[in-house]
């Protein structure tokens, strides 16, 4: 089972140095993630979905030993993220914690260049499992 590599992911902006353990206060992952201890070990990976017939490739995947702190997809298209990227995610999570990982409290992190569907913003309003970030909040 070699679904996790844990290199280094290159984030959008200056945040990928500091999901690391425990970040200072002023950093991105308090003030962009709410997360001030950290995610552990960050990577990416894939996870084989054979229900599904596909193989998910996973572009922020952080992990604490055996527990899957965050899953994230980053995009830079022209097109917003919408609530199949939810899914997806909510899917992926849901294959780790059937492969025996800690993964029910994962938080599901979605960068988006473009921001972010109507749909999907109102699905998650009121989640703290969820984050939504965009230029401006990774910027702002």
């Amino acid at each position: 089972m070699n679904w996790f590599s844990g290199r280094k992911v290159d984030l959008p902006g200056p945040a990928d140095s500091s999901l690391r353990r425990q970040p200072a206060p002023h950093s991105p992952t308090v003030r962009v993630f709410e997360r001030p201890e950290g995610f552990g070990d960050i990577g990416f990976g894939a996870v084989q979905d054979n229900p599904g017939r596909c193989r998910h490739e996973i572009d922020v995947l952080a992990m604490a030993g055996r527990r899957v702190t965050a899953i994230g997809e980053a995009k830079a298209t022209l097109d917003r993220r919408g609530l199949a990227d939810l899914e997806r995610l909510e899917r992926i999570k849901q294959l780790l914690t059937d492969l025996g990982h800690e993964a029910t409290e994962a938080v599901l992190l979605l960068f988006s260049t473009t921001g972010f569907t109507s749909d999907l913003e109102r699905a998650t309003q009121g989640r703290s499992d969820i984050r939504l970030i965009d230029l401006d909040r990774m910027y702002g």
